[in-house]
Formats: structure tokens, C-alpha cells, sequence
């Protein structure tokens, strides 16, 4: 999907108070206004990109959120990857026009929520220094049946931390059953070809290899029972019923009400597994769109019956739609592009301004 899917998604910046903390290097350094504060610049070409881009982002913000034009006409620029094609799509188009309108209406709405609780949001997060490695388990609710991994697609780190955090599960409870189901699999995998929505197949320009399989077999090998859940057969069922010029109805699937009718058969997928594995602990590996709590139709909402958690794994980059950005992360993380970056949301009030219960960030 185009970079400015993260449309309502919130940037929050700065690792784990459980993963070894590092400060800036260098003998020169000096200091540089970020938004109204100051902050330390080492020599380093790499921190003082970031920190460019940073102030470049935060000014921008000021003239975009100033402006109801400009505010309407990025709104609308990062939405169009969520519109369905001019034809073929009749019977979809309004219930997905009418999802659009939500999507704008509800960003409106966060921005000005987030200028008025600033205080009290900022407040309600536990933000760390940058760290080489996370230790994961102090982060996961114990008492969480279900557990939200939301990526950003197509970063390697970002599949590494998420590698990462499972099998710290996997090797701190040894005797519990652990299942990963995910979109990167057909739902009827091993069973459905070796091609599918994500894997062998070309998706807006960019083709997914092997990439994902060979981390779902690493956890599968340590014990981790995978399941699939995409509905490839079902995709195709559903475009020949509509009766749409897309036979695996793929462009569909991206939109806003495509991303409905996925989520509704992922996640009764997912009730399924649970209710057939009691005693099992379920981690839900998708985009970040599937999983965050700010989507409109998310899968946490849908299965919020069962106790869950959310983390949700992203890039630093220019969000200009990210009204915290200049506020939630540490300035350290900045400096060192092998560092990652770990919030807490402590206050469930605002789960759906933020997206997560804990956001995980990477450089790009």
C-alpha cells in the first residue's frame, strides 16, 4: 500500500524500560531546536537526518492541522488507496464511500481529541530510552487470550522483532500451547498451491517471495502452531458473486470495505481456533490496518469478548497525519539506526487515539 496508509495511525517512539539503554556518542555535539525544545546532536550523518526530518515533519504539521483545506486535501491524498476502481465494484462502492467519510471524520475528530488531552495522553505513557534488544515478557498482559501483532509490511526488522517476541513467549512457558495465525498464509495452508495474497504473487508492484514463510517455519520448528488466515478460495468465491472484473479480488481487498470482509472471516477464524483450544494462547500476525485499535472495523473490536493486546510495529518516517509526532519518542533514538524504540499505554482511554497497547519502532 502507498507509505500514507498510516493514515490514522499514531506514531509513539521509545523502547522498553526492560531493554539495555544506550546515550548519544561523540565528542561534538550540539544542540538543535525541535519544536519549541532542545534537544543534543551528535556528528553522527544518520542522527542529524533524522532530526531533520523530524523538524521538517513537525513544521509541516503546524501549517496542516492550521488549515481545514489542507488538512481535507491529505486526507484525502492518503485515502486514495482505500477507493475501489472506477468499474466493477457497484454493489461495494457506497458501503465503501460511506467507510472513507467515517475514516475522515474520525481523524478529524482524534486531532482534536489529542490537542485537548495532550497533557493528560503524554502522561499516561511509559517512554524508554532506545535499546539494541527488547525483552518482551515484561510487556505482554499475562492475563491476554489473544495478542495483536500489527506490522508495518515489507520491513525486515520490524518480522525480526516479531519473530523475536514470540519465541520469548515460546521459550518463557515451554509447556502451553501457542498458536500464531496469520494473513501470510493461505487459511487452508498446507492444503491451498503455494501462492496466495501475499506470497508469489505481485501486489501493487512489489512481489513477496519466500520472505515470511521461512519465518512462520522457524516458529513452527520451535513449537508454535501456525495457522493461516487469509480466504483465498473464499476471494475468488466472493468476486465471482459480486461479479467484478478482479477474479482473485485483490484491488477489492485493499479497500476499506475489502479490508471488512477480510477481517470478518479472519476473525471468525480466529473464534474458532479459540474456542477449540481453550487453553491455548492465540497471536494474531497482520498488517497494522487489520489490528490497530484506530481502524473503524478492526479485529480487536470484533472479537472484544476475548481479553487481548496490541502491539503494533512501525518505522519512523515522515507521518505527516501523526499529530504527536514531535512528542512521542526520546530524541536518543535518533542518533543509533540499529536501536529500537518501545511505548506503553497505561491509560486504555486512549487506545483508540494511539492504536496499541504497545507500540514498537524501528528505523527504516
Amino acid at each position: 500500500m502507498r507509505y500514507l496508509f498510516f493514515i490514522i495511525l499514531i506514531f509513539s517512539l521509545g523502547p522498553g524500560l526492560y531493554a539495555q539503554s544506550m546515550k548519544p556518542s561523540g565528542s561534538k555535539i550540539k544542540r538543535v531546536l525541535l519544536d519549541k525544545k532542545y534537544i543534543v546532536e551528535t556528528p553522527s550523518s544518520e542522527g542529524q537526518y533524522m532530526i531533520r526530518m523530524v523538524k521538517k515533519v513537525s513544521d509541516l504539521q503546524h501549517k496542516t492541522f492550521r488549515s481545514p483545506e489542507e488538512l481535507n486535501r491529505t486526507l484525502d491524498f492518503s485515502l486514495e488507496d482505500f477507493k475501489l476502481p472506477p468499474l466493477g465494484y457497484t454493489m461495494l462502492k457506497k458501503a465503501n464511500e460511506s467507510r472513507i467519510k467515517a475514516s475522515k471524520r474520525l481523524f478529524k475528530e482524534r486531532v482534536a481529541w489529542y490537542r485537548r488531552e495532550r497533557t493528560n495522553i503524554l502522561a499516561s505513557l511509559d517512554i524508554h530510552p532506545a535499546a539494541y534488544r527488547v525483552d518482551y515478557m515484561p510487556l505482554i498482559n499475562p492475563s491476554a487470550k489473544i495478542i495483536f501483532l500489527g506490522e508495518r509490511h515489507y520491513v525486515a526488522n520490524i518480522r525480526k522483532q516479531i519473530e523475536q517476541l514470540v519465541l520469548q513467549y515460546r521459550k518463557a512457558h515451554p509447556h502451553k500451547k501457542v498458536y500464531l495465525l496469520t494473513e501470510f498464509l493461505e487459511m487452508n495452508y498446507p492444503d491451498e498451491p503455494n501462492y496466495g495474497f501475499y506470497r508469489g504473487v505481485v501486489l501493487k508492484g512489489k512481489k513477496m517471495s519466500w520472505t515470511y514463510l521461512s519465518v512462520l517455519l522457524r516458529l513452527q520448528q520451535k513449537g508454535v502452531k501456525v495457522l493461516g488466515l487469509e480466504p483465498f478460495r473464499g476471494l475468488k468465491e466472493l468476486a465471482q458473486e459480486l461479479r467484478v472484473p478482479d477474479p482473485n479480488f485483490r484491488r477489492g481487498s485493499l479497500s476499506l470495505i475489502g479490508q471488512y470482509i477480510r477481517n470478518k472471516s479472519w476473525a471468525n477464524t480466529i473464534q474458532a481456533a479459540v474456542l477449540q483450544n481453550p487453553d491455548a494462547v492465540f497471536f494474531v500476525y497482520t498488517g497494522f490496518g487489520h489490528s490497530s485499535y484506530k481502524y473503524l472495523e478492526n479485529l480487536p473490536f470484533m472479537l472484544k469478548s476475548y481479553p487481548s493486546q496490541v502491539f503494533l510495529f512501525d518505522i519512523l518516517g515522515d507521518d505527516t497525519l501523526n499529530p504527536a509526532f514531535a512528542d512521542l519518542f526520546k530524541e536518543d533514538f535518533l542518533f543509533d539506526n540499529k536501536t529500537i524504540a518501545v511505548t506503553e499505554l497505561k491509560n486504555a482511554k486512549y487506545r483508540r487515539l494511539l492504536g496499541a497497547d504497545v507500540l514498537v519502532y524501528v528505523h527504516p
